[in-house]
């Protein structure tokens, strides 16, 4: 059967309108494609620091800069870096207790009487746990209670005893009775002879 030109079939608007739908479908695309932004790099991960670098002045020779002879100025300045206080003076000579160690509290005032206490879980650099023993050895240490020694105008020990070798003299305004210790609540307690202004 012959069809003439007119027989042929053609697409009907319905096909049309599909058609044109997904060439736009397709060129937008097509569009988003070319104007969507390329994925960011990741970002670097940054590097973990585990030193710290400081720089003082003069050699360190000890880090027990509380020994006569490791009190330099390099020591001490490492020792104010490295080791942990009770507290600390700022740049206005204020007193800033150390909340993360222990605290410091004035019990009374005549006789004035000061509570140190320690809090739990807290260790040396080799795990070894800090305890009222290290205050009691810290207060015998820089009170020199047991000391029985007499010096000559030198500062050097003709009779006696000086048990440690510490950087500071005995204070006179600093003398206490012994210790009272509550292992219970982690507290040492002096009671000063006299009012001390450095008591914290």
């Amino acid at each position: 059967m012959h069809h003439g030109l007119n027989d042929v079939p053609r697409p009907t608007r319905r096909r049309r309108g599909a058609g044109r739908l997904i060439a736009l479908l397709a060129a937008a695309g097509v569009v988003l494609a070319g104007c969507s932004a390329a994925e960011p790099a990741p970002a670097p991960e940054k590097e973990q620091r585990t030193s710290l670098t400081l720089g003082v002045v003069g050699e360190l020779t000890s880090f027990n800069a509380a020994t006569a002879t490791g009190a330099t100025a390099a020591n001490r300045a490492v020792s104010a870096l490295l080791d942990e206080r009770l507290g600390s003076i700022d740049g206005s000579l204020q007193v800033v207790p150390n909340d993360g160690l222990g605290r410091i509290t004035r019990v009374q005032g005549d006789p004035l009487k000061v509570s140190y206490e320690l809090f739990t879980d807290r260790v040396w650099s080799d795990g070894t746990a800090v305890t009222l023993d290290d205050l009691v050895f810290g207060w015998a240490v820089s009170s020199h209670f047991f000391d029985d020694a007499t010096y000559d105008v030198n500062g050097q020990v003709v009779s006696g005893t000086r048990y440690f070798n510490t950087a500071m003299p005995a204070d006179p305004n600093a003398r206490t009775a012994r210790p009272i210790v509550d292992r219970a609540d982690d507290t040492l307690t002096l009671t000063y002879d006299q009012p001390f202004a450095d008591w914290n």
